[in-house]
């Protein structure tokens, strides 16, 4: 995690409708490695005006390819998949530092959409976690607490029986991971958890008390453990659910117990095509040699987690 002027970003980074900040050089992560590249988030109102100017200010910002094309098929690409296009390993430096940034550009309503629908869940999936919010409204705010109280149903019914807190924030956060072709890291999702588990708190328990779900709350070890969740199901379908999950399961659940196994399908798919996308849009909308450097730090991530694993098998 680094220290950085919230203000000099958003001035780098122009005429923005919204701004958010995550991952493990803004929010601190187990296991993370000193000054990490920062990732952010930025809504615009409209694509093509936003990579013009940018393309006029920061001409670096972009790979050579997009460069010669200009902002109007940067806008085209970015419009494809999940609908955001980034640029990475950029120069950045404030009062604390020189640092290296990353940042994914996306229209404001494709942004909301995601949030209140889960038509990609590449940016909403981000945003069940912990985030740092630069600059929003109040549009964004209702889209991301609407998003999260998804997030929390769809982790409650994936869990089922008796599960302590760390568990629900595990699955919570496990949500935008499903199937992700990206995934470099095993212990991820706890090293995720694990650093930041009163946000976490903040985030989840006072949406539980306010959600529409009938439970029973008891403790155990000094952890709250939720029991027996008991969902409304109305003709087999929750209707408080992401509209995504509703239209795929609508005509194949036939009894409550088949939720979990519908939606972690759906899930799985959803991650599996929109990260996919986003590597191949990558491969072209970067230079070759920040593709290897990004490639060749995701490598050394997935290693470390690996030998993590091992070395915990081995103590055990």
């Amino acid at each position: 995690m680094s220290a950085f002027n919230s203000d000099a970003l958003l001035d780098r980074f122009g005429e923005v409708d919204s701004c958010i900040g995550y991952g493990s050089g803004v929010i601190p992560q187990a296991e993370s490695k000193p000054n990490p590249q920062l990732d952010f988030i930025i809504g615009v109102e409209d694509a093509e005006i936003w990579h013009r100017e940018n393309m006029k200010h920061h001409p670096e910002d972009y790979g050579c390819l997009i460069r010669s094309l200009g902002p109007r098929v940067a806008a085209m690409i970015q419009r494809t998949g999940a609908g955001i296009f980034y640029n990475c390993l950029i120069d950045f430096e404030d009062e604390y530092g020189a640092k290296k940034i990353k940042v994914g550009v996306v229209e404001s309503k494709t942004l909301l959409a995601d949030l209140k629908e889960w038509n990609s869940l590449f940016i909403a999936g981000r945003t069940h976690k912990p985030i740092k919010i630069l600059k929003s409204d109040s549009d964004f705010e209702k889209a991301i607490s609407i998003n999260r109280e998804y997030a929390l149903k769809v982790a409650l019914i994936l869990l089922g029986g008796e599960f302590t807190e760390q568990e629900l924030f595990e699955e919570i956060a496990r949500i935008s991971y499903r199937g992700d072709v990206r995934l470099d890291d095993p212990e991820k999702v706890k090293n995720i958890v694990s650093a930041n588990v009163e946000a976490f708190r903040q985030i989840y328990l006072p949406l539980l008390e306010t959600c529409d779900l009938a439970m029973n709350k008891c403790v155990e070890d000094g952890h709250s453990l939720f029991d027996k969740i008991d969902f409304l199901i109305k003709d087999g379908v929750e209707p408080s659910l992401p509209s995504g999950i509703l239209k795929s399961i609508q005509k194949r659940i036939q009894a409550e117990d088949e939720f979990g196994p519908v939606i972690k399908k759906h899930l799985k798919n959803l991650v599996r095509n929109s990260g996919f996308s986003q590597v191949i849009k990558g491969a072209i909308t970067t230079d070759p040699h920040k593709t290897l450097a990004y490639g060749a730090e995701k490598i050394r991530k997935w290693i470390m987690g690996k030998d993590r694993i091992k070395q915990m098998s081995i103590n055990q």
